[in-house]
């Protein structure tokens, strides 16, 4: 439920991370909320734990897409992240293959349901 969700999140910015999984999918999280998901999984140690995050089905578009890839660029702990119908397109996809040429641990990337298009795909290749 959205108020489980909700919980989740907030355990996990406490410090009191719920498992190895962080499944926010279709909690409303919004470009905001991704901004401070994103401070979470930058302190080292804080999200240790949390090797799965799905934030499918939330709309927080680029600005929280730019939020989450500035924590993919030092979060080395995570290795897959779900971002199915999150609102983005190709716009934000050169920064977010920036970040996973500075990742070394991501090895799962979901972006279905996305318009991305081909200069996307291409961004994504080339990372």
């Amino acid at each position: 439920s959205s108020e489980e969700k909700t919980a989740a999140l907030a355990q996990f910015m406490a410090g009191k991370c719920p498992g190895e999984l962080l499944s926010l999918r279709r909690a409303g999280v919004t470009a905001e909320a991704a901004q401070v998901l994103s401070v979470g999984l930058r302190i080292p140690g804080h999200s240790a734990s949390v090797k799965k995050l799905d934030l499918s089905e939330n709309d927080f578009g680029i600005a929280g897409l730019e939020a989450i890839t500035e924590a993919l660029k030092v979060n080395m702990t995570l290795r897959e992240l779900c971002l199915d119908s999150t609102m983005i397109n190709h716009f934000g996809l050169e920064e977010l293959a920036v970040a996973l040429r500075q990742n070394t641990v991501l090895r799962k990337l979901s972006l279905i349901g996305n318009d991305i298009g081909l200069d996307g795909t291409q961004a994504l290749v080339t990372a």
